[in-house]
């Protein structure tokens, strides 16, 4: 058996008192010169259907514990996601930002900087062509993601979806 800094990693954390939970992922797959793609699939980038250019996107992750958890093969998603479901996995109680991510995954349960994922119809499309409620349910994502990176009170202006105390 090779011995791997990964698996060195979960040894480690095997043995520890405290739960544990890591998070294992790539974020992304090298940007590559138009004419190794030429070379691979006689296409290149510019000839690729949507659905090829979403395989460009996928890379593998997995969730490590060291306590018992429930273990579960996730067939499609994305990395805005990823921290959601590491907070599921951990149950921990989902802040107001990752309680709207948990619930437009239900219906869109992958996107990327070119397409998203439209569950009620089964297929990847670009935002330009989002209609009805996937359009709705992108709109909302992205005013949250404004507020969250630009708005210095983080809980104002969430939008009716989430009501504060005051």
């Amino acid at each position: 058996m090779r011995v791997t800094s990964t698996g060195n990693l979960i040894t480690y954390f095997e043995n520890v008192d405290d739960k544990v939970e890591i998070v294992f992922f790539g974020d992304h797959q090298p940007s590559l010169n138009n004419n190794f793609y030429q070379s691979m699939n006689g296409k290149g980038l510019s000839g690729l259907t949507l659905d090829e250019l979403q395989e460009l996107f996928t890379v593998p992750f997995f969730v490590w514990t060291n306590y018992d958890s429930e273990s579960k093969d996730v067939e499609l998603t994305s990395l805005n996601y990823l921290s959601t479901m590491t907070l599921q996995q951990a149950g921990i109680e989902l802040p107001a930002y990752n309680q709207f991510l948990a619930d437009l995954q239900e219906e869109i349960p992958a996107m990327n900087s070119r397409a998203f994922y439209s569950k009620s119809q089964g297929e990847f499309f670009h935002y330009s062509e989002a209609q009805g409620e996937d359009a709705d349910l992108l709109n909302q994502y992205n005013i949250l993601q404004y507020n969250n990176m630009f708005e210095k009170d983080k809980d104002k202006n969430l939008f009716p979806y989430y009501e504060t105390p005051d």
